[in-house]
């Protein structure tokens, strides 16, 4: 069976939301360790442990060092954004380039990967933000 892992981010008036993933990924037996739950604010309520900060530091290193491994990475981005922007926290803007740029570090074990971006729904900003 081919491990997959995930990187979960939350912004604290998406909680909920980041939550609800969380427990689809529970579901679908994704186990524990292969989930990682960055949040603006991980003194957060969640119903879930929060593994750290949502920053450039570690949305980089959950990309890639952290996911290192595993045959596909599925990257739900929950929150607030702009045109060609999305807000980690409160003062970091994550811009589609930077994410791009971040990818081929991931260090996955199969040629053969995938790589899954949720999308957003059709008003949200994410969808003209032009993620790879």
């Amino acid at each position: 069976m081919a491990e997959t892992g995930s990187i979960l981010l939350a912004i604290d008036t998406t909680l909920a939301l980041t939550d609800r993933a969380y427990k689809a990924l529970e579901r679908q037996k994704f186990p524990r360790d292969h989930i990682r739950y960055l949040s603006a604010d991980p003194r957060a309520q969640s119903l879930y442990p929060i593994d750290g900060v949502a920053n450039f530091a570690n949305l980089e290193q959950a990309i890639s060092a952290w996911a290192k491994g595993v045959d596909q990475v599925v990257i739900y981005l929950v929150g607030h954004g702009g045109i060609n922007s999305f807000q980690l926290n409160g003062g970091e803007d994550l811009k589609p380039m930077q994410l791009k740029g971040w990818l081929p570090l991931m260090p996955l074990r199969s040629p053969l990967m995938s790589l899954r971006l949720p999308l957003m729904p059709p008003r949200s900003p994410m969808t003209s933000m032009g993620w790879p």
